[in-house]
């Protein structure tokens, strides 16, 4: 990691990228040490501002976004949802970008801190496995049905099964031989893991999502890993089900968008 980088672990869906840790899709600024970087997570399906704007003129940060918003509205973006590392970056972005209408809601990041020694009953039919090297094989095989719920964030978000199983991990929900629900770690810095949850639609109120949550959370802590759920304020039944499961949060910032 070069020294230039301003990461924090605050931040690990954005950090890891930054790190080369785990996989994204980012934009780099050095003309003045320390750069500016923006990276974009796939999970999150937003993008982070990290580094250090001080070195730079409005004009020149203004210059460098215009850049990156013409390379992805070329590919149908239409909006830039980001959150920046800081609130003082935050104000500085806000004011370059005062031309555009920017819509912002609160993004809380929340932790789980203590294993779960009573595990939530799953429904009939219903079981947990971690995914595992050969788990990911039959996935691929496609031996097990509706695997992309685990297929498509890995791809988009590790370079390989070991940077994955090394950093991160994930549990699946499956029954009749179908991935039904999924914890997911999509990136990872020093040690705390940002996690992503999916349970199919038909599948959910069953409490799928807190048997996988609980699951992963042991299976991290035993491997000296930290489980991060983070959502944003209008996900009112994903911050409440943090909260009921014992998950301290340890931030809030803001998470802004404009059209580009």
């Amino acid at each position: 990691m070069k020294e230039t980088y301003k990461l924090t672990s605050e931040y690990p869906a954005i950090s890891g990228i930054i790190a080369n840790i785990s996989k994204g899709r980012r934009w780099d600024d050095e003309t003045h040490l320390p750069g500016i970087h923006v990276a974009y997570s796939y999970c999150v399906g937003g993008y982070g501002v990290t580094g250090v704007l001080d070195n730079y003129s409005d004009e020149e940060i203004r210059r460098f976004f215009d850049t990156l918003f013409h390379e992805i509205t070329a590919e149908s973006e239409k909006v830039f949802e980001f959150s920046a590392e800081s609130e003082e970056m935050r104000q500085r972005l806000l004011y370059i970008f005062a031309d555009k209408q920017i819509f912002s809601e609160t993004e809380y990041s929340l932790r789980a801190v203590n294993r779960y020694e009573k595990l939530t009953d799953l429904p009939d039919g219903v079981s947990v496995h971690p995914v595992d090297q050969n788990m990911i094989t039959l996935f691929e095989s496609g031996t097990i049905k509706n695997a992309e719920l685990f297929l498509e964030r890995f791809y988009h978000s590790w370079r390989d099964r070991r940077s994955f199983l090394d950093n991160s991990g994930a549990f699946a929900a499956i029954q009749n031989n179908t991935v039904i629900g999924i914890v997911f770690g999509s990136s990872s810095y020093e040690k705390i893991v940002s996690i992503d949850i999916e349970v199919s639609e038909e599948y959910r109120k069953k409490k799928i999502a807190r048997r996988l949550t609980e699951e992963t959370v042991n299976s991290f802590l035993d491997r000296g890993l930290v489980l991060q759920w983070d959502c944003t304020e209008s996900n009112v039944i994903s911050y409440k089900m943090a909260k009921s499961m014992g998950f301290e949060q340890i931030r809030e910032r803001r998470y802004d968008w404009f059209e580009i």
